[in-house]
């Protein structure tokens, strides 16, 4: 008798990870067919991801960033990186594309000074060449999805 309750018991939490992992393969092909549907790149999640990381950062431990205050306060940069942010997220559930390129501007704008701020500094952190790249794939995804929008609305 014990030992057809141990394999019921095994057979129970067999079941319920099964479930659990059904349940994350299934949330992973919708978020799958939603990124499909809308074309939205790798390139364009990761700058989300960075902004959006950057916003909640700058909201938990604040600004540490000596480049930062040469112009703006510290609440400035938390408020910039949390509207472009739910700019960009609010574009992905969007028809038009107009949304999310209008917050590929920011980003390209704020990356590109930021870029700047860190190669007057002089500093020899990896900075710079970072903030290049983050520039670089804004200015690219702008044209992407630009292109794209001109598509649709033939």
């Amino acid at each position: 008798m014990a030992i057809y309750q141990r394999i019921e018991q095994n057979l129970g939490i067999k079941a319920r990870l099964e479930k659990i992992l059904d349940a994350i393969i299934e949330a992973i092909v919708n978020i799958d067919d939603f990124v499909l549907i809308k074309h939205i790149s790798l390139s364009e999640i990761a700058l989300f991801v960075i902004a959006f990381g950057r916003a909640l950062w700058f909201v938990a431990f604040g600004v540490k960033n000596a480049n930062y205050d040469y112009y703006f306060s510290e609440g400035f940069w938390t408020v910039i990186f949390l509207s472009l942010s739910a700019t960009h997220l609010t574009g992905f559930f969007l028809k038009s594309l107009r949304v999310r390129i209008i917050a590929l501007y920011g980003y390209a704008f704020v990356w590109c000074f930021l870029a700047i701020l860190a190669g007057l500094s002089g500093t020899y952190a990896p900075a710079l060449p970072t903030l290049v790249v983050f520039t670089l794939f804004s200015l690219i995804l702008i044209v992407r999805l630009s292109r794209e929008e001109k598509e649709n609305a033939k």
